[in-house]
């Protein structure tokens, strides 16, 4: 048997048209494959007519594709913070193929109103460069493959109303979809007969041939991967559980009980001066008074510490000369200055009628405590 010229013809071409990777997909879709058979023979010695016959069949569109999630595995996010996600689609299949790319917020609870955020799509076909496209729907060639990205910027509600908390996992469902060129779902010849006279040499027919993933069975013409991303904050309580920077106050001390205030100590309200009360008096609120707050945040969170607290306080105008001011973490006392992003901070920087500490991290389960006293005027 000899192949004819036709047929070698589609070799030479197909091996000069295609990179190796490319032949390794298989034959391009709709080639019409040809084998020709010439026979000769005699008859009593005498040579007769040569005959010939060729048969032709059709390559089909084997529609395959894979989805690949390139953004980190151990992603763990913050609220505020923005995280890129990537995705790599690449054509298996034997013929350029239009897909429809999608993303799916398929997280639980109080991630679910997260926003997709739009899309930026790459397409990289054979080393030949790149191409930011607007659309998502997108044509990709044999063996090329699309690098589409997105951008998320995390709310930063820790309370209510709830965006996001720590302990929440984000989940972004990437989809792709082989469509028609008018965006409409390609339907598989399933049940079609190949070998039907009108099949076999005239149709091109549809065959889905992608493995499953999440969400998606095998030989659908979809193909799926999730992205998850672990929410972990540091969570700020007042010590009594409710969320804040939690301040409290005591009146430690008024002009009856005592004419001044030396010997303050944290905490204590003041033995009144037997001369000065009357019997079984306690400080009042009057003017004049000794007032202490004590400000305390707990960061509730098992594993995220919180970086670079700033408190402020300014003092009503019935209120003045803030003094006494104590910073400890855990009971470690906190002073002088340290660096944050290149910035020096004092740890007290408060003023007569300005409370301003600065705290550099308050580990995970740890409790800040600022105290300060001011006068009642």
């Amino acid at each position: 048997m000899k192949l004819n010229n036709k047929l070698m013809a589609l070799a030479a071409t197909a091996t000069l048209g295609f990179s190796s990777h490319t032949m390794a997909l298989g034959t391009v879709a709709g080639t019409d494959i040809t084998n020709a058979v010439t026979l000769d023979f005699k008859v009593s010695g005498a040579t007769q007519v040569q005959l010939t016959d060729d048969t032709t069949f059709r390559v089909d569109n084997k529609i395959d594709m894979t989805l690949a999630n390139n953004t980190p595995a151990a992603n763990t996010t913050a609220p505020g913070a923005t995280e890129t996600y990537t995705f790599r689609l690449v054509n298996e299949g034997n013929k350029e193929q239009r897909f429809k790319l999608a993303l799916e917020n398929t997280s639980a609870s109080t991630s679910t109103n997260i926003t997709i955020p739009t899309v930026t799509y790459a397409i990289t076909t054979q080393h030949n460069g790149t191409s930011t496209l607007a659309t998502d729907e997108i044509t990709v060639p044999v063996d090329g493959d699309v690098s589409f990205t997105a951008q998320f910027t995390f709310p930063t509600q820790t309370t209510a109303p709830a965006n996001i908390a720590d302990g929440d996992t984000f989940n972004i469902l990437a989809t792709a979809t082989a469509i028609e060129s008018d965006g409409t779902a390609i339907t598989a010849d399933v049940a079609t007969d190949k070998n039907d006279a009108a099949n076999i040499d005239g149709a091109e027919l549809n065959v889905f041939a992608e493995d499953a993933t999440t969400d998606s069975p095998i030989y659908n013409g979809v193909i799926t991967v999730l992205a998850s991303t672990d929410i972990a904050t540091a969570s700020l309580e007042d010590g009594s559980g409710a969320g804040g920077p939690g301040i409290t106050v005591k009146v430690l001390n008024d002009p009856i009980c005592n004419d001044d205030n030396t010997g303050y100590v944290v905490g204590t309200v003041y033995t009144c001066s037997a001369t000065n009360a009357p019997a079984t008096y306690t400080p009042k609120a009057i003017p004049g008074a000794l007032v202490e707050y004590t400000i305390t945040t707990v960061n509730v969170s098992t594993t995220t510490d919180a970086d670079h607290l700033v408190y402020a306080h300014t003092l009503p105008a019935t209120e003045s000369t803030l003094a006494n001011v104590a910073v400890t973490v855990d009971g470690t006392a906190q002073t002088g200055t340290y660096v944050y992003d290149t910035v020096t901070y004092n740890v007290n920087n408060s003023s007569a009628t300005a409370l301003q500490v600065n705290i550099e991290t308050l580990p995970a389960t740890e409790t800040a405590v600022i105290t300060f006293t001011a006068i009642v005027q």
